[in-house]
């Protein structure tokens, strides 16, 4: 990713921030590869190059958040041990949780989708402001926002980890309406994977 479309990502920030303050209405944007107009994210933008920390938004106790400075890249070992840390943490799944980080971002915490979803668990800023995350890149906080979110959707559905994981993926409204799976491929094709994964089909 060039500079000038970090900055372009910034400003799209900025601009979402001051449309909550504003308080006009704007729906909040889902977790995870599904835009609020029904548009997939298979198209990644790779991953942030190192720039100056980026200022602006929210965090979920009205503060402001703080700067969005390039971290370290982990590796996947050491993501996979904040994976089992988180999951005994938020009392989740451990495989559950890394079944959905290898599904959303492949253990990229700087990976960026198309509709704007950042870091290891795919989190739209929104979404990530509202689960008191402040840097979406940085792997323990986004782990943490995703497993609660994540853990929020088992619970709303009573366990049912793929209604859970199709309402990460496209949105629980988008789940209620259907009272299933919607029927939208990226998502069907979303919770085959992973209940694959999970030996569960």
């Amino acid at each position: 990713m060039t500079a000038g479309r970090r900055q372009e990502f910034q400003n799209q920030l900025d601009r979402e921030t001051q449309r909550k303050i504003e308080g006009d209405g704007t729906p909040a944007p889902l977790v995870g590869n599904i835009s609020m107009n029904g548009s997939t994210g298979d198209e990644k933008l790779g991953p942030l190059p190192p720039a100056s920390p980026m200022d602006g938004g929210f965090n979920i106790s009205g503060g402001p958040i703080a700067n969005l400075a390039s971290h370290p890249q982990a590796d996947k070992m050491h993501v996979q041990g904040l994976i089992a840390q988180v999951a005994r943490e938020q009392n989740i799944d451990h495989s559950l949780l890394r079944a959905v980080v290898e599904a959303e971002s492949d253990y990229n915490q700087d990976e960026v989708s198309k509709t704007g979803a950042m870091g290891l668990m795919q989190l739209m800023p929104d979404t990530a402001k509202t689960l008191g995350v402040v840097d979406p890149f940085n792997p323990y906080e986004n782990l943490t926002g995703g497993a609660k979110y994540l853990s929020q959707m088992m619970k709303r559905y009573n366990g049912n980890t793929e209604m859970a994981l199709a309402a990460y993926n496209a949105g629980p409204t988008r789940v209620d309406q259907a009272k299933g799976i919607p029927n939208i491929p990226e998502t069907q094709n979303y919770v085959n994977r992973i209940m694959t994964q999970l030996g569960k089909r």
